[in-house]
């Protein structure tokens, strides 16, 4: 069990919790990944869904689906594995100011996606369209050219094929994006797979809380922490962040303190 949450199928969450938790949930179509829903109509969010919404625990979604787009959505209490699963372009390593000995690094974790898509596909598609999707395709000026994703065709049908497709980005409505760049367009759109964690045996609507070891296991090898309150921390740029200087000797260094870690970010090779 996560600290006092039960491993049982949709119950209510405790109000609060002074640990990593993760919440698996799979996520009907129609749900809004978002604290509040903006359009004030009576699609509910992920957050009233699972009986967040009123806890004393700040509570966010690892990576967003789009309110038609179903499966795997992960929430946690642990602000700083958010921060470090959904940037696919740096890791994180944290190091416990307690035991200074133990390191924890965090790299990017893939999300594998099922896509009914428009259009007869095959694997040995003679104008090149799974070669696209796999090697990069240019989504535009402002998100550029995605990263090289793996894509297989699942069932090919009579007007559309269903398709199998792992990134490690999280670019705003990336495989929509991406099929219509390659001529196609996407059906429906469903996340199997976020890192090494998957759906198994839940329901739509249905969720439960993972285990340590499921947490270490599926997404890179994070512990479960001590969530207390916020350290110093100085910030590493980026538009929108508050910066607040260490006075010490290893400023310079860009290291960050929180809830008793102190973390760096260091871009991938």
């Amino acid at each position: 069990p996560c600290y006092g949450l039960t491993q049982q199928k949709s119950v209510p969450i405790p109000s609060s919790t002074s640990k990593t938790c993760v919440i698996l949930y799979h996520k009907p179509a129609d749900t809004i990944t978002s604290h509040t829903n903006q359009a004030h109509d009576a699609r509910p969010t992920v957050y009233d869904s699972i009986g967040l919404t009123n806890t004393n625990t700040n509570w966010h979604s690892i990576g967003r689906l789009d309110a038609d787009t179903t499966g795997l959505l992960l929430l946690t209490n642990d602000a700083l594995l958010v921060h470090a699963a959904t940037n696919p372009s740096s890791k994180v390593t944290l190091t416990n100011c307690t035991t200074a000995s133990t390191t924890y690094t965090f790299n990017k974790v893939s999300k594998r996606y099922e896509a009914l898509v428009m259009g007869h596909i095959l694997e040995d598609d003679k104008d090149d369209m799974l070669k696209r999707l796999r090697e990069g395709v240019y989504l535009g000026e402002k998100l550029g050219v995605t990263q090289p994703a793996i894509v297989n065709v699942m069932e090919t049908r009579k007007t559309t094929t269903l398709v199998s497709i792992e990134i490690s980005e999280g670019k705003n409505r990336q495989i929509r994006r991406m099929f219509h760049a390659v001529g196609s367009g996407v059906i429906k759109l469903h996340r199997a797979q976020f890192g090494g964690i998957s759906l198994g045996d839940l329901k739509e609507g249905e969720w439960r809380v993972l285990s340590a070891e499921e947490i270490w296991n599926g997404l890179g090898g994070w512990p479960i922490r001590e969530l207390g309150k916020k350290k110093n921390v100085e910030e590493n740029g980026g538009s929108g962040h508050r910066r607040r200087r260490n006075n010490n000797s290893n400023a310079r260094l860009s290291s960050r303190t929180r809830d008793g870690l102190v973390f760096t970010v260091v871009p991938h090779q």
